[in-house]
């Protein structure tokens, strides 16, 4: 099995020549139109969630105001609830959904390792696996990628403004997927911040320096948990970037949750029109799953938000990126 990892940054998806600006994952990363579009097997896939860290950031001094989403069960019990929204894409028009595939809860785990191991995890990390406060300079981990952030739940990825990671494994000739997990790194409760503030709550808008406030807010939204799970969750069934390559891939809907950007303090937790296309033509309702399209794509970025309002810029100063990359 090949692993696929799309971290979170900044980006907008790209457009298939079908009018649509949706783009598919596919086996050769980087390169739309060529490769296996990624598909899952089964139309029903489960997750499990570990959020401890989201309201305890682990191995950091104590921090009693160190819970922006409120606690561990509001991050979890929001991500439990954001992903079944992939489920209901209904075309409008329509009264029922054109899809049957279901993302379903498997409930919380304590399991923080990701890997091709059958469990679909969606992890909180927070701390940088760099920082020797966090891990020890001599710790063996660090010999073994993935080791330290098994070992310490931190944040081993991309240090400049990455906000989630999704890892697929699939089988590189078919392009079948097995396993797919999702990191999303949290706050570390320091000021100034490392990782992002996760919120739960979709409005107001938490304001510019929500690290600085005493007591921190949590019913405001800053870096949305549904935002970002509901992004990610499109990752995990096969779904790419949009505006994010060259003619033909440039077309962007402004609505579209593949986006892979989002301001800070918005959130975009439904599926617009190009969303809906994407999963219902690759998992049909009673129909065969679309193994590969004309046209698939792949992205090299990832998600991110970014300080200021209107659309989502890649130029923001804290974007997440969804990038795809081999390990």
């Amino acid at each position: 099995m090949n692993p696929l990892r799309l971290a979170a940054v900044a980006a907008l998806l790209a457009a298939s020549t079908q009018a649509h600006a949706y783009v598919r994952s596919t086996t050769d990363v980087g390169n739309p139109g060529a490769g296996t579009c990624l598909w899952w097997g089964q139309r029903t896939v489960s997750f499990a969630v570990n959020a401890t860290s989201a309201a305890n950031p682990p191995n950091r001094a104590a921090c009693p105001d160190c819970a922006p989403c409120q606690d561990a069960s509001a991050a979890a019990s929001l991500v439990a609830a954001t992903l079944p929204t992939w489920s209901g894409a209904t075309r409008a028009g329509e009264s029922q959904a054109c899809t049957d595939f279901a993302f379903q809860s498997a409930g919380t785990t304590d399991k923080v390792a990701v890997g091709n191991d059958g469990v679909n995890l969606i992890v909180f990390r927070s701390g940088q696996c760099q920082d020797t406060s966090v891990v020890p300079q001599n710790d063996a981990c660090r010999n073994t990628v993935g080791a330290c952030a098994a070992k310490y739940n931190c944040w081993e990825h991309d240090v400049t403004g990455t906000i989630g990671l999704t890892t697929v494994s699939f089988n590189g000739k078919t392009g079948q997927i097995s396993d797919a997990d999702i990191e999303l790194h949290g706050w570390n409760g320091h000021n100034p911040p490392n990782g992002s503030y996760f919120t739960c709550a979709e409005s107001p808008s938490c304001g510019s320096a929500p690290y600085a406030s005493s007591p921190l807010p949590t019913a405001c939204a800053y870096v949305d948990v549904a935002s970002i799970a509901l992004h990610e969750a499109g990752h995990v069934l096969g779904l790419d970037h949009t505006c994010e390559y060259a003619a033909p891939y440039d077309s962007c809907t402004a609505g579209s949750v593949m986006q892979p950007t989002i301001p800070t303090g918005q959130t975009r937790r439904a599926l617009d029109a190009d969303d809906v296309e994407g999963v219902c033509t690759i998992y049909p309702r009673g129909a065969a799953t679309l193994t590969c399209a004309p046209v698939a794509g792949k992205s090299s970025g990832g998600c991110a938000t970014g300080g200021g309002g209107g659309l989502l810029a890649i130029a923001a100063a804290l974007l997440a990126r969804l990038r795809r990359r081999r390990s």
